[in-house]
């Protein structure tokens, strides 16, 4: 089979796929699954005219189906690393915690 230009992106996108998606019990989604919809998203996608967005359409794909079954971004990984919400317990605003982020000095939140 000939490699085509975004292979590579393809390979980088299983190996994201599989690292950020879980089940509802926070299992981490099955390798096997998450290799196979990518492949066949990718495969649908072999012959388009336009190759230069098909690692985007591929992901976009592969998504919505892994998402039909039953897997979803591991949102905890994302607040273990330091994601703020409005309800870290410090008010609406977010707080200074969010402010300093931003770039903000406390002042500047009240």
């Amino acid at each position: 089979m000939d490699e085509r230009p975004h292979d590579a992106r393809v390979e980088q996108l299983k190996g994201r796929l599989r690292d950020d998606l879980v089940d509802d019990d926070g299992n981490a989604a099955d390798a096997v699954e998450v290799d196979h919809v990518v492949e066949a998203a990718a495969e649908g996608l072999a012959d388009a005219p336009i190759q230069e967005f098909t690692p985007l359409l591929i992901e976009h794909q592969a998504r919505d189906e892994l998402r039909e079954r039953g897997l979803h971004r591991d949102l905890t990984k994302e607040i273990d690393e330091g994601a703020v919400t409005a309800s870290d317990g410090e008010g609406e605003s977010g707080g200074p915690r969010l402010a300093a982020q931003q770039g903000m000095s406390i002042s500047e939140i009240d």
